[in-house]
């Protein structure tokens, strides 16, 4: 009977338990989709988020052109010149004039091409050239005035006293100075195109038995050279300027076209008791010393561009390019031989070197 009871009791039970609904199977891991991190909702708002895509930098504005740029020295050409002595340029800058072994070339400034030449039978007889394609040839006390293009005569000047074998010509070819043999020293003035004598400049005193007088460009002044001295004469009035002294010979000079800045070349002693080779930059007008460049080099030859702001500098080796302002060096551009002559053109850009490696042209590259 109980066991019969328990039985009826356990029927309902089951069929209890079987109708409730089976526990789901878990997912696999793996069928999940993956998550979506949004950080909107939980950054604070601070506008759009930048773009991390990697770009190029920005461009750099231009440069303005800047003549004040410190430039550096570009070789741009050379001519295999024998002996290279003087320079000169054409006041337009197209076209300069060389002075070498061989006689006188006019190049054309672009190209390097030839444009002119004449070799006469003597070279040692040419004393100078300009850049209007003529030179002073200086024979028996006479000076012939020759058109190297065409290689004839232009006009012949027969001093009345005996000269220093020596002339110098203008940068426009239209003046000329020939130094009296005679005491006191003086300066004789010729037009070119008619022969005829000008002037005579004196009132440089010397005791030394060898000066010059130099016709630089600009057409203002004569200067006068005599080893450690250099005095400038203005060539309308005849009025003598400040004198330069140095303790040792003047080795190289030059003014610049404007007439603002002097340079000379020296061995001087600088502060710390040392005898070296000096660069001097003074004032013309008031004689006043400006600054000056010590050098652990001989210099050979100096020239200003034509506003004074730059300074070249020929060496044994070499030719080192100066700013006036600051006295730092800029460049130097390594030669084969000594340099003898420099020369900028009358726009500053380039810069002529002669001497033993022949002729080197630079250009005044931008520095940037």
């Amino acid at each position: 009977m109980n066991r019969r009871l328990t039985f009826l009791l356990m029927i309902p039970l089951v069929l209890l338990a079987a109708c409730q609904p089976a526990p789901a199977a878990p997912l696999p891991t793996d069928t999940l989709p993956a998550p979506t991190i949004t950080t909107a909702a939980t950054e604070p708002a601070a506008g759009p988020e930048p773009d991390l895509t990697p770009t190029e930098p920005p461009a750099a504005s231009p440069e303005p052109d800047r003549v004040d740029a410190p430039p550096g020295l570009a070789l741009t050409g050379s001519l295999p010149l024998e002996y290279p002595s003087r320079l000169a340029w054409s006041a337009d800058g197209t076209e300069f004039a060389v002075l070498h072994g061989g006689g006188v070339t006019v190049y054309d400034a672009a190209s390097l091409n030839e444009l002119a030449a004449h070799a006469p039978e003597d070279p040692g007889t040419v004393y100078d050239l300009s850049g209007a394609r003529l030179i002073a040839l200086v024979r028996d006390d006479q000076i012939h005035l020759v058109d190297v293009t065409t290689g004839e005569t232009r006009q012949t000047i027969i001093p009345a006293v005996p000269m220093v074998p020596q002339a110098e010509l203008s940068e426009d070819g239209a003046l000329l100075a020939t130094l009296s043999g005679d005491y006191p020293l003086s300066a004789d003035l010729w037009d070119t195109a008619t022969g005829e004598h000008l002037a005579a400049l004196s009132g440089f005193e010397t005791a030394s038995p060898v000066a010059q007088a130099s016709l630089p460009p600009g057409g203002r002044w004569l200067v006068w050279t005599a080893r450690a001295t250099l005095q400038l004469q203005d060539l309308e009035s005849g009025e003598l300027g400040p004198a330069f002294h140095h303790e040792d010979f003047i080795s190289a000079w030059d003014l610049s076209r404007d007439g603002a800045w002097l340079v000379t070349a020296a061995v001087g002693t600088v502060s710390a008791g040392e005898f070296l080779p000096t660069l001097f930059l003074w004032d013309p007008a008031s004689g006043e010393a400006r600054s000056q460049i010590e050098i652990q080099e001989a210099i050979t030859a100096a020239a200003l561009s034509p506003d004074g702001r730059w300074l070249a500098a020929g060496h044994p080796d070499g030719v080192s390019l100066w700013d006036t302002d600051s006295l730092e060096q800029l460049d130097r551009a390594e030669t084969a031989g000594m340099v003898s002559a420099l020369a900028f053109s009358p726009d500053g850009k380039t810069l002529l070197a002669a001497g033993e490696s022949g002729l080197l042209v630079f250009m005044l590259s931008s520095g940037e």
